[in-house]
């Protein structure tokens, strides 16, 4: 071996050898570091649970139990019959001004004033994004029609009401309704439809599956 080769493997080797420790240094710095941040970044969390299913009999009853109780207790935070009425008693009681044509209507003003002086049941629906949107369809500014008030708050009812009906039928707790949850929800309606009254009772799974299908073909 030459001279000049014998300089080069040694010089090689002792570069070898100074780099094996800061490697190792490197390396437990990076430990000390994750020691230091926790093992929270370490192990990513469970962050979705499975539904769980019929048979494990336990935690599909308790499921089930709960989502009730909450549905049950949205259902009577909503306005009734009752409160309907009073609320239409007090808007025609309370405000006099009429258009020429006769019809009653109300101020931003007074919209504010009547919001905070009744119950918060109703004040959830006596918003000013609401008064904004009646507005814009109101034939005088500034001021909306009485009966286009009440008719909004019913509606919102119906909607919000006809929402935890259909909730009742998601089975598996899901937040959709299944093909079969939509036939179970329109059987048991069918009895409240007026335009069924005459409707036997075996063309009831003719007509179930024809609507379930058309709901369907229009969702899709």
């Amino acid at each position: 071996m030459k001279f000049r080769d014998f300089i080069l493997e040694r010089a090689k080797k002792l570069e070898e050898k100074q780099n094996v420790p800061e490697k190792s240094s490197e390396n437990a710095s990076c430990h000390e570091n994750l020691d230091r941040i926790g093992s929270n970044y370490r192990v990513i969390p469970k962050f979705y649970h499975s539904t769980p299913r019929p048979v494990e009999s336990l935690m599909y009853k308790l499921r089930e139990h709960v989502r009730t109780v909450f549905l049950k207790k949205r259902s009577e935070e909503l306005l009734n019959n009752n409160d309907l009425k009073t609320f239409w008693m007090i808007l025609e009681n309370q405000f006099s001004r009429r258009s020429h044509s006769g019809e009653l209507y109300i101020t931003f003003s007074d919209y504010i004033n009547l919001s905070r002086t009744l119950k918060p049941i109703y004040r959830r629906m006596l918003t000013v994004l609401a008064f904004a949107r009646l507005q814009s369809i109101s034939s005088l500014p500034g001021k909306i029609s009485v009966i286009s008030l009440f008719n909004y708050v019913m509606r919102k009812v119906w909607i919000q009401q006809t929402r935890i009906s259909l909730s009742l039928y998601d089975q598996n707790g899901l937040g959709y309704l299944r093909e079969s949850d939509l036939e179970s929800y329109i059987l048991e309606l069918i009895p409240t439809l007026l335009q069924l009254k005459g409707l036997e009772k075996t063309f009831y799974s003719f007509y179930v599956c024809t609507a379930v299908r058309k709901l369907f073909g229009l969702i899709l």
